[in-house]
Order: C-alpha cells, then sequence, then structure tokens
C-alpha cells in the first residue's frame, strides 16, 4: 500500500496509518493530513445532491431527465436509472472523438449532451441490466445544476461538504491547477516493473487524467481519510439526508423484469449511489469503490455497527480494494479473502526475463490454478499498450497475439491488436485483425473508420 488507512468503530477512530511517500522526487511522505484524489467515490456526492433535491420536491426520482435538460437525446431514461447504472448510457468513450479531434481540448459537461448525441445509441434498453456509466453522473449534476441554479461544486460545497465539516475536500483534476502542497501525487506501478512512475505527465492516460479532466460528478474530487469519516458521521447523524432517504439509497434497484440489480453474483448489488453486499449476516454493509490511473481508493460502511472502513492510494496498488474488505471482515470475525496472484505481471515479467516461449509456458502452466491466481483480459490488454509504450514493441505484439488466442470470441482482443499492428507499420495484418474484430461485432465503429483509412494507404 502507498496510501492512508482509517478504520473506525462507533465513529471511534480504532485504527489510522500512512503508508508511502505522497511524492517520490521530493521524499515527501504520506501523513494523516494527505489529500488524495477519490476517483469514483465521488459519485456517491453526486447521487447525495439529488437526493437532496428530491426530499425538498424539486424532482423525483421517476421523472424522466429530459424534463431538466430538454436536449437529452433518450426521452426514456428516468433519473432512478442514471443513479441506478441501469440507464443504458454508454462509458466515457463517447467522448473518445472530440479528442481525437482535438488532442488538446479538455472536456467539461457542457459537452456530455453533445457527446451522447453524437455517439446516438444507448448500449441496451433502459431498465433491462446494470451497467456503470461515468457519463450517467455528469448527467446527474447537469440536473443539480440546473434545479438548484448554482454550479454543481459550489451546491456540493454549500450542502454537502460543509455541513459534513469536510474541510479538506474539493474539486481536483490533473487538468485544473490546485496548487495544494498536501495532495498526493498519482503514481502507477506498471506492469513490466516495479519503479513507480507519475501517471500525469504519461502520455497513455492524457485522455483520462487530462482531457476528461473538466468533467463533474463522475469523480475528480480530492479529500482525506478525515473528512471522508466526518461525512460517515454526518449521513449517521441525518444531517445530510433524512433516514427514510437513506434507507431508500440502501436498498437494492430492480430492473424493468423486477428483479434486483446484479453487479457480482452472490456478493453486490447497487442501490441510489452505493454498491449494496447482499450478505447481510454481519449487518448491512454498503461501499462504494475508485480506480483511476495512479489511484486506487475504497469507503466501506456497515451501517448496522456504525463500522467504517477508508483506504485512499496513490500509486494505485495492487488488491487495495480486497484489503478494504478484509479489514471489515476483521472487525466482523469473518474469514479473509484471498489475494489471488495477477497472472499477468508474472507474465510480464517472464516476457522480459526470459523469452516469449517461457513466458507464454509458463502462463498457461499457472492459469488453471485459479485457487492462487487470478488472470484478467483487460490487463493482459492493458500490458500489451504499457509495452509498447515503453519501447517494447515486439514483446508487445507478441503479448496482443497471444491474448487473441485466449479469448477469441472478444472483439476488444482483436481490435487491440489491430491497433498494435498499425502502430508497428504492420498495416496488412492490422487490416486483417481489423476485420475479425468487425465479424464480431458488426458495430464496431472504430474498426470500421480504421480500415477505411487503411485502405486509403
Amino acid at each position: 500500500m502507498n496510501g492512508n488507512i482509517l478504520v473506525s468503530d462507533h465513529e471511534k477512530i480504532i485504527y489510522q496509518k500512512s503508508f508511502g511517500l505522497a511524492d517520490i522526487d521530493t521524499k515527501i511522505p504520506n501523513q494523516t493530513s494527505t489529500r488524495f484524489q477519490l476517483a469514483s467515490i465521488g459519485k456517491i456526492f453526486t447521487a447525495i445532491a439529488i437526493l437532496q433535491l428530491k426530499e425538498r420536491k424539486a424532482l423525483t426520482l421517476e421523472d424522466h431527465v429530459s424534463k431538466f435538460l430538454p436536449d437529452f437525446p433518450f426521452t426514456n431514461i428516468t433519473i432512478r436509472q442514471v443513479l441506478s447504472h441501469t440507464s443504458g448510457l454508454p462509458d466515457l468513450q463517447i467522448f473518445d472523438p472530440f479528442v481525437r479531434e482535438q488532442p488538446d481540448r479538455i472536456i467539461d459537461n457542457t459537452l456530455v449532451i453533445e457527446a451522447l448525441k453524437r455517439h446516438g445509441k444507448l448500449e441496451f434498453p433502459s431498465g433491462e441490466r446494470w451497467r456503470y456509466s461515468n457519463p450517467g453522473y455528469c448527467v446527474l449534476a447537469l440536473i443539480v445544476e440546473k434545479v438548484s441554479k448554482q454550479k454543481f461544486i459550489d451546491y456540493l460545497s454549500k450542502n454537502i461538504w460543509k455541513p459534513a465539516l469536510m474541510t479538506n475536500t474539493y474539486a481536483y483534476s490533473a487538468a485544473l491547477f490546485h496548487p495544494d502542497s498536501l495532495r498526493a501525487e498519482s503514481y502507477r506501478m506498471p506492469v513490466y516493473s516495479y519503479q513507480l512512475q507519475k501517471v500525469d505527465t504519461m502520455r497513455r492516460y492524457k485522455a483520462l487524467l487530462i482531457n476528461f479532466g473538466g468533467l463533474q460528478g463522475l469523480g475528480f474530487i480530492a479529500s482525506t481519510t478525515a473528512d471522508l469519516l466526518s461525512f460517515d458521521k454526518a449521513l449517521h447523524a441525518g444531517i445530510l439526508l433524512k433516514p427514510s432517504t437513506l434507507n431508500e439509497a440502501y436498498q437494492p434497484q430492480k430492473l424493468n423484469s423486477g428483479e434486483q440489480v446484479v453487479v457480482e453474483p452472490g456478493k453486490l448489488t447497487f442501490g441510489l449511489g452505493w454498491f449494496v453486499a447482499t450478505d447481510t449476516t454481519k449487518g448491512k454493509i454498503v461501499s462504494h469503490s475508485g480506480f483511476i490511473p495512479g489511484g486506487s481508493t475504497i469507503f466501506i460502511r456497515n451501517i448496522s455497527k456504525k463500522q467504517t472502513v477508508i483506504l485512499l492510494d496513490n500509486a494505485e496498488s495492487d488488491g487495495l480494494h480486497l484489503t478494504g474488505e478484509n479489514v471489515m471482515k476483521i472487525l466482523n470475525n469473518q474469514p479473509l479473502g484471498v489475494q489471488k496472484k495477477s497472472l499477468v505481471k508474472i507474465y510480464t515479467n517472464d516476457l522480459l526475463l526470459t523469452g516469449t516461449d517461457y513466458a507464454a509456458s509458463h502462463l498457461q502452466e499457472l492459469k488453471p490454478d485459479t485457487t492462487n491466481y487470478r488472470f484478467s483480459s483487460g490487463e493482459m490488454d492493458y500490458a500489451a499498450r504499457e509495452l509498447n509504450a515503453a519501447g517494447y514493441q515486439n514483446q508487445a505484439l507478441e503479448t496482443s497475439k497471444l491474448l487473441t488466442f485466449i479469448d477469441p470470441g472478444a472483439w476488444q482482443t482483436f481490435n487491440s491488436y489491430a491497433e498494435l499492428l498499425w502502430l508497428n507499420g504492420k498495416i496488412k495484418e492490422a487490416k486483417l485483425m481489423f476485420k475479425k474484430s468487425l465479424s464480431i461485432n458488426p458495430e464496431n465503429d472504430f474498426a470500421k473508420q480504421a480500415l477505411t483509412k487503411l485502405e486509403a494507404k
């Protein structure tokens, strides 16, 4: 871990500690006062703002979004569906065309509706499924501004942070400069190395950290573990919302079919801005986690027992979310979850130290042992891109190629392989892989556009 942890029981701190560095260059250590990027924990504030407006009868959760935002292109979507991630709204890919056209443009909430219109489609019919949507929470921020007639951050400050005595919480992104010597720099450890790197200056994270840094409602808020404990206390005390409203927020939401939302089978469902644990034997547990290049966070609350676990990390430390869950289990005398080793990290280190044949063979040997090892296609795809960006082009291509054999039914793997081939001047091969990706997903617009450009060469 490279960050701060705070554990409280009945609102009293029983464990608090800082680990690692806030700034590697200056060797400033993380301290209890260090402020961290909360990542998606910030979505809780957006949800509470909407629920406060509901309490004031300024809106209802069954209102259609278009009632407040007339240009919103999907007229059947309700506020409840956006809050519960059942709207079908897409994710951050809707902003990619704008960044490609203007690489230095800072995307903010004024562009959200235009981006949704340009994207033109939902991921699924509203209310049919659950899928996380960051732009959905930007839409909620726009509604807060429209109804309250205040800037979104001003609303949060006046109605949530100040009443909850959160004196070290504010809007922060790499795109919007905020001088603060107590804020932790953001680092990450590449899968191919054990050397931390500052993410704000890394080209491959520019879109997410810089271009998207003007967006509000989805995150980009800095805070401390102490402020989040103050927030937790304010929720318990009914300072921010009525107990009945909070109880509604903690209830699993339902799909059109009447079935409960399923986030992780047998483990997690989703309420109104909160992940909700399905196991209630040790109390009602709600949480929200966050992840951004250079940051990993988790905020867990056992609302039945007033137990709270907060972990804020500025180096994207592996396994942080499981650590948070295990701390809550320690408090309740439950067996701990086992931290599995990343097969992708083992593979990439084998690849660079021993070679392609051994790396692939070792991966295939360990992959069946799901008790001790975990494998993620997304992580392996990410590793290939990192390797390529770091100058290991041959190893990157080998990694991406191997993934197409491991996960042959996923159009994304062929799409990623095609992109790497294209970047490395292998045009004929890139065409073949884009065509393969399209054969699996005929609606892959990126592959269509790429093929048009490649055919013109």
